[in-house]
């Protein structure tokens, strides 16, 4: 088992949703990516910077188990027209898929609010 998630570009199985990896500090447990989402109220949304983290544990034997990871992106644009976030949890296993669990915040000036869940998906490389 890894004690870091693997750098690579990693898709949701339905398509929606990816995340590149490409950095993580395994002092820190961030990770550095570009977030893509294909369906927001505003519609595509992609996001680059350190939006994630990850943390693993060992088991009685000292092995290394699946590692808990997580990814949170936002956008506020200019004028503060409206505000997005879309936060994902899960944990990463050994053959290198995410699995995780999403949900998304939106609010615009007008009043309009949205809080969904974007489902459970396993991201792949």
């Amino acid at each position: 088992m890894a004690s870091v998630p693997q750098l690579a570009t990693y898709t949701s199985s339905n398509g929606a949703y990816q995340i590149t990896i490409t950095a993580a500090n395994s002092s820190k447990g961030s990770i550095t990516a570009t977030y893509n989402s294909k369906y927001t109220p505003v519609g595509s949304l992609s996001i680059e910077g350190d939006i994630g983290g990850y943390s693993w544990v060992t088991n009685d034997s000292g092995d290394l188990t699946p590692f808990a990871i997580s990814f949170s992106v936002s956008q506020r644009p200019s004028g503060r027209p409206y505000y997005i976030i879309e936060r994902w949890s899960g944990y990463y296993t050994s053959d290198n898929v995410l699995v995780m669990t999403g949900i998304q915040g939106y609010v615009n000036g007008d009043g309009t609010v949205s809080t969904i869940c974007l489902g459970t998906f396993d991201f792949t490389i």
